[in-house]
């Protein structure tokens, strides 16, 4: 017997009490309230809400752990779903404040990890991650980094794992610690360095444009202006980098044009071809790292198509901070038939639509971790919901986010 809609009952109210109203009302809806009453019972005796928001009933508890009998979960979903798993890593621009403290407070896990994480920090940078009161431009990037590597582990330990990791910029380095490219304290070491890297002086800014990288080429060049594009995010969506005053003129010529330009760093330029004399001296320090062959398919932004550049050796981070993020090709790689669900590994799901526009309508499951609110712990439950409708057996025991 099926109980439909109250799979994702948790993840529709904030409290015990609302959980209980819906469930109740399931219950007396259902057809057979014994039952339904019998099996919550047993399948929820150390928490009833959480696993009960999960797993209907011993029919789909058997099907979802039966590898033969995958398709018969996947039809009681109402939709059929590929296997393959991608995570998503972005880079420093979704820093929240307090974003560390909000998230150990999520579980047990996230506090004990996020302090870990704080403790091999210590030994590269004198800021501690978990003092969000002491706030400055290359701490904030180390938390973000942190909250990635986190949260992508999270997943794991739900039973979700990733099958292709892609990410955007300052992202690329959690997403080569997820894949074994590099240690935690060795991430935390290059990061600190590049970002020592591109503290140059000179008057560079970005800006994302909601037009194509050929048509803003053709208007900057047009109006004899120096810029060039840091990333390319999707096919209509990129990021511009010049100086200040191209900038500003650029983004006249662009809003004459009916084109959307806006400003998202007004201080740093990045991945444009000017950084590459600072980027010297951060290619001898990263000579020190120890890097290895990824355990993931780590589909790299910098080269796509792995002709000259692979993320096991210096000469890719080196590169990393000069040339662009080839953000949307990198996708492009991707077996989209494969593809059941897209998982965005921040607390702020900004690379989603990315794919979206660059992947069009594809028959999978877009899952954000965390969307735009500050309650963290309902959010990846609601998230944990989706990857279990999307087919993935969520591990219960470790589902105990708190919701605040």
């Amino acid at each position: 017997m099926m109980y439909s809609g109250y799979k994702l009952a948790l993840f529709s109210g904030a409290s015990e009490t609302e959980l209980e109203e819906n469930i109740d009302q399931l219950r007396l809806s259902c057809g057979d309230p014994e039952r339904f009453e019998k099996e919550r019972n047993e399948y929820n005796s150390s928490d009833r809400f959480r696993s009960f928001a999960v797993y209907e009933n011993a029919e789909d508890l058997m099907r979802l752990t039966a590898p033969e009998n995958r398709d018969a979960l996947n039809i009681s979903n109402d939709k059929k779903y590929a296997d393959d798993t991608v995570f998503l890593f972005p880079g420093s621009g979704i820093h929240q404040k307090k974003m560390l403290t909000i998230l150990s407070g999520v579980s047990p896990f996230f506090m004990n990890r996020l302090q870990q994480l704080d403790e091999i920090c210590s030994e590269i940078y004198d800021v501690r991650l978990l003092d969000e009161d002491n706030e400055d431009e290359l701490a904030d990037q180390l938390r973000v980094l942190a909250s990635e590597i986190a949260i992508a582990e999270h997943w794991e330990r739900l039973g979700c794992c990733a099958d292709h990791v892609i990410g955007h910029s300052m992202g690329e380095y959690a997403a080569a610690v997820f894949s074994g490219i590099i240690s935690e304290k060795s991430a935390f070491f290059l990061l600190k360095e590049r970002c020592l890297a591109m503290c140059h002086n000179d008057d560079h800014c970005m800006a994302a444009a909601e037009s194509s990288a050929q048509k803003i080429m053709s208007l900057s060049s047009a109006a004899g202006l120096n810029t060039s594009i840091s990333a390319y995010n999707a096919p209509e969506i990129v990021t511009v980098c010049g100086t200040n005053p191209d900038m500003q003129i650029l983004a006249g010529v662009c809003k004459n044009q009916g084109i959307r330009f806006s400003l998202i760093n007004g201080s740093r330029g990045g991945h444009y071809e000017g950084l590459r004399s600072c980027a010297e001296e951060f290619l001898q320090k990263s000579r020190q790292i120890k890097f290895s062959k990824p355990r993931k398919n780590f589909i790299s932004t910098l080269d796509p198509d792995g002709i000259r550049y692979t993320p096991d050796t210096p000469e890719y981070w080196y590169a990393h901070i000069f040339r662009p993020v080839m953000f949307s090709q990198a996708v492009s790689k991707l077996p989209v038939k494969d593809i059941g669900r897209v998982i965005d590994a921040g607390v702020s799901p900004v690379l989603i639509n990315m794919v979206m526009k660059t992947l069009g309508n594809i028959n999978a499951s877009w899952i954000p971790t965390v969307r735009s609110s500050r309650n963290y712990g309902r959010h990846m439950l609601h998230s944990a919901g989706c990857a279990f409708n999307s087919g993935i057996n969520i591990s219960i025991d470790k589902l105990n986010c708190n919701i605040i």
